[in-house]
């Protein structure tokens, strides 16, 4: 039951992240590629913490070294999507690079807040919060 409300929380956290950041100049313009990278990055997440939850029975310690590791993540592919986004937008000639830095940063961050928000919610059910 805790991982099913942990991965229901992680999906709606990035229904609401994609909601609410899609008026910030963070996300890609085009709506079409805003909700397709969310959902690819949402599906990545999926996997991976349905993988870290399965090697939690093997490996106690991977759950919280993978979360540890995929917040991370999250703060640096935030950071590189930022810095590549103002890199595009500011572009007076079509930056491409730019562009798809900005679309694969996207990604990785949406597919890193699954597994950081699914972790987050097991902690605080495990422990009574």
């Amino acid at each position: 039951m805790r991982i099913v409300v942990a991965l229901a929380g992680s999906l709606l956290a990035l229904w609401a992240f994609q909601t609410v950041v899609s008026n910030f100049t963070l996300t890609i313009y085009h709506p079409i590629w805003n909700i397709r990278a969310t959902m690819i990055g949402g599906a990545i997440g999926l996997a991976v913490i349905l993988l870290l939850i399965l090697l939690e029975r093997k490996l106690p310690a991977a759950t919280k070294s993978g979360g540890m590791i995929a917040g991370i993540l999250f703060v640096v592919a935030m950071a590189v999507t930022w810095y590549y986004a103002g890199i595009f937008v500011n572009s007076a000639n079509f930056e491409a690079f730019a562009g798809q830095i900005w679309f694969f940063g996207y990604i990785a961050a949406m597919a890193m807040l699954v597994p950081v928000v699914a972790l987050v919610i097991r902690r605080g059910m495990r422990t009574g919060a």
